[in-house]
Order: C-alpha cells, then structure tokens, then sequence
C-alpha cells in the first residue's frame, strides 16, 4: 500500500485486507530488505501492526530497526479501521480495513481519500500567555486575551481556566486562517494532476482542495501538549499544593530565565516535579485532560467541508516545529529555559525525564490520548544499540510493542543509535555522512539537521531493558 497526500509519502507495509486476514506479502519483505541495504531517509516506511503478522517479518522489521535509521515506525492496525468507521460513519468495515499512513503521521484511506493539514499549535504558549495576561514575554507583545494577573491566582483552577481562554481565542483564528488558505488554493491553483489521482475528483468535477475526493479530511496539529501539562503539573504541585513556592516568585524566576542562584534553585524544584511518562497519575491525568479539553476546542472551531463524507480531525504529532516554536518561548515551569526545543512527538516524554523505564513510558503513552478520535499520535523512543544487539533484545522489544498495542496505543518509532555516535557526528560531520536518525515522523541525515534539532535528538532519554 502506498500513501501520500501533498506534503510527503510513506510506504504502508503489512496490515489486512478486506476480510481481515494479515496482508504481508513477498513484496513487504523485499522493500524491508531494499531499505536494509539503501539507508535512505525517504520513502519512510511504516508497519500495519497486527496481531496476525508473521514472527518472522516482525523480527526482520526489528533488524531494519537496529541499523539507526528509525524505521519502520509501527501503527496500531486496530486503530487505524476504528478511526476509519469513526470518522465516516457509512464507510463500510473492507473499506475502513484498506488504511495506509500518509504524510508524517496521518492516516490515508487508499485511493479515495485527501488530506490537507491546518497547521500547528503550540499547546505550551497558551500557558505562557496566560502566566503573562495574554502578553508575550520575549516580544512583549499582547497576543492573547487579558486573562488576569497570574501573580494573584488563588487556585490552580484559576490558571486552568486562564489557559483554556488563551485556547478559546486562537483556536478558531488559527482554523479560519488555514481554512481560508485552502479555499484560496481551489480558486487560484487547483491540484489538477494530484485530483486526478483521488477517487472521486474526476467523477465530482472538482479539485481535491473544493470536496472532490470521495473522502475528506482536514485538521490541525497540537504541539508541545506534555509541556504544557508537565508545566501545569509543577505549578499546582510547588504552588498550590505543596506551597514551597509563590506564583509570582515562579513567574519572577520564568522571567529571568532560572539565572541567579533563587532562579537555579527554582528550577531544580521544577524539574523534579511530576513528570508525564512514569505512570504517574499526578502529570499524566493532566496530560490526558488537556488533550481532552483540546479536541472539544477543536471541534467547537472547525468548519467542515460543503461535503458528504467530510471529518474535520485534531492531530497530533511535532514534525520538527517543537524546535522552531521553542526558539520563540521563554522558560516554562516544566524546568526547561527559554528559546531551547520543546518536548517532541505528542507523547514522548520530556527529555531525561522518564526515569522509570520503556514498559512505564509506553503505558503512559497508551493511556494519555483517544488515539481514535484523534486522526494521528506520535511517540519516540530512543534504544542504546547495544539493547537490540542479541536476539533477545528484538524478542523483547515486540513484547513491548505488543502490550503497548493490545493497550490502545497507536504509533511508536525508535532511534536505535548512541549518544556518544551523535555527539561525535556533531563534532566530525566529515566522517558520519550517512548516519540516518528519526526526527519526527521522518528520518534525515543527521549531519544535515540543525544543531538544536540535533541536541534534542541527543537529549532524549537513551533507554533499556532491565
């Protein structure tokens, strides 16, 4: 199967077919091996995960794995045909069964259907903007809505309801203007080759961007969501619960960046407050609500399609833009300082911080989002090559996969390369041309990354078996 829409392509590999049987055939073996030998970053490959597939293309899919380059990335087929029949309720079940992932993380029906992204939120500066009453720290700038002075919050609800009227307002400016974008597109440069290639365009009349394809979909991207949550987290744990600190000493400290020694020492207590992804109920039922309270947002503020068949869809995963929208944040009381990388993927966990190992990261990934309502999920996770190495390592790493999987998770993907071979890619680019990473829902030479896409690639937390 091969997926695609207009910002990048993805070969769709094992999954079922229409009567629900494994559909792995001679083929994915052939393109696992080609991969094996090429190294290339692009065409990214992506596994149709089941519980049906075959050990042995399984443990081939783990050998592809141990040479770096992160790929396959694995899919929840299960969720992937339940999205399907949730999002078009008259598709039928060997329809919803004929899914491939397209673009980075999104999900395709083949042949019928288009895609088309609204662009990315920033999750973590809606907080920002409301520790600040709407004014952006670094530029200062009122962006948002006056929202009070966080300085002299009472509660931990009040700073909740502050964030989320940060949200109510760019929502839907953030939809419209996409949404605009779009139909402009249809009228000015219709997509005539592309329609040409999705069923329905042709009999319909109309170009992809106008409702031709027999199925529709559009949605925007919410990033940095365990930012925001980690950060919320250590503010009602520090100020509101514990009382170790004022919110306007937090504030004072965010403002300087955590310089001086009460700003260190701040800091510290910040990053050692609750942190997502060690089954810790205190930061993930935070994470969980958020990316509740977002798609009710997101779905108050989408306009649909003038068709049938029609599913406006939040998304979330990073691409690279926890990079570039960090560059634009000050510090955060999650403990991160100002104008570094926000925390990749929509459930990894923040760099360095998930301290109890893959089994609790991936339980907390399965249980922090609806990966059915929403049309994409995006974990990383980062193997010392050392732990793949032997049999048993792959062995364990498909059991991993599994119980993430029969848990409702959706998508996971590994770097499987040491940070020590990082480093000294960032030192001698000259002798590690071909060294190939997973950035997001892509793989890139690394030597050719930015260095602050680099550094958050080495900052992620190098796992292993116990």
């Amino acid at each position: 199967m091969y997926g695609w829409q207009n910002l990048g392509a993805q070969i769709g590999i094992g999954g079922v077919d229409a009567r629900g049987d494994d559909a792995t055939n001679e083929l994915d073996f052939l393109v696992l091996e080609a991969q094996r030998r090429a190294q290339l970053p692009e065409i990214t490959l992506g596994l149709l995960y089941h519980d049906k597939m075959d050990e042995e293309f399984l443990t081939d899919c783990v050998d592809l794995i141990r040479t770096g380059i992160g790929q396959p990335a694995f899919y929840n087929n299960d969720v992937f045909v339940q999205r399907a029949l949730f999002d078009y309720p008259g598709i039928s079940l060997e329809q919803a069964r004929y899914v491939t992932p397209i673009g980075c993380l999104q999900q395709g029906l083949c042949g019928p259907m288009f895609y088309a992204g609204l662009g990315f939120m920033n999750s973590a500066k809606m907080l920002e903007l409301a520790l600040n009453n709407g004014k952006d720290p670094l530029k200062g700038i009122q962006l948002g809505p006056l929202t009070g002075d966080a300085r002299t919050f009472k509660s931990y609800q009040e700073l909740h309801d502050a964030v989320r009227r940060q949200f109510k307002f760019f929502v839907p400016l953030w939809l419209e203007r996409m949404r605009i974008h779009f139909d402009n597109l249809s009228e000015i440069t219709p997509m005539v080759f592309q329609s040409a290639l999705v069923d329905g365009c042709l009999e319909n009349g109309k170009d992809i961007f106008s409702g031709g394809a027999r199925y529709n979909q559009s949605g925007g991207d919410f990033v940095a969501t365990v930012d925001l949550a980690n950060s919320l987290a250590a503010i009602k744990k520090l100020v509101f619960d514990d009382k170790r600190i004022t919110m306007a000493a937090l504030i004072d400290a965010l403002q300087a960046n955590f310089e001086g020694e009460e700003g260190a020492k701040i800091q510290r207590m910040c990053l050692n407050s609750p942190k997502y992804g060690n089954e810790d109920p205190y930061a993930g039922d935070i994470v969980k609500e958020w990316y509740e309270i977002l798609y009710q947002e997101h779905r108050k503020a989408s306009r649909p399609y003038p068709t049938e068949n029609s599913a406006i869809v939040p998304q979330a995963y990073s691409n690279a833009m926890h990079f570039g929208m960090g560059l634009h944040m000050g510090a955060l009381p999650n403990g991160r300082k100002a104008r570094v990388a926000l925390t990749d993927a929509s459930v990894s966990a923040m760099p360095g911080t998930d301290t109890e190992g893959p089994t609790a990261l991936m339980n907390s990934a399965a249980s922090a989002i609806d990966c059915v309502k929403y049309g994409s999920n995006h974990l990383n996770m980062k193997f010392h090559p050392a732990m793949l190495k032997r049999p048993e390592g792959a062995l364990k790493l498909l059991a991993l996969i599994k119980t993430y999987m029969d848990r409702g998770g959706h998508h996971v993907q590994f770097n499987c390369v040491s940070a020590e071979t990082l480093l000294d890619a960032q030192a001698h680019p000259e002798e590690h041309k071909n060294l190939v990473v997973r950035v997001a829902g892509f793989s890139a030479y690394f030597i050719h990354l930015p260095t602050g896409v680099q550094d958050e690639i080495i900052k992620r937390t190098e796992l292993g078996f116990d």
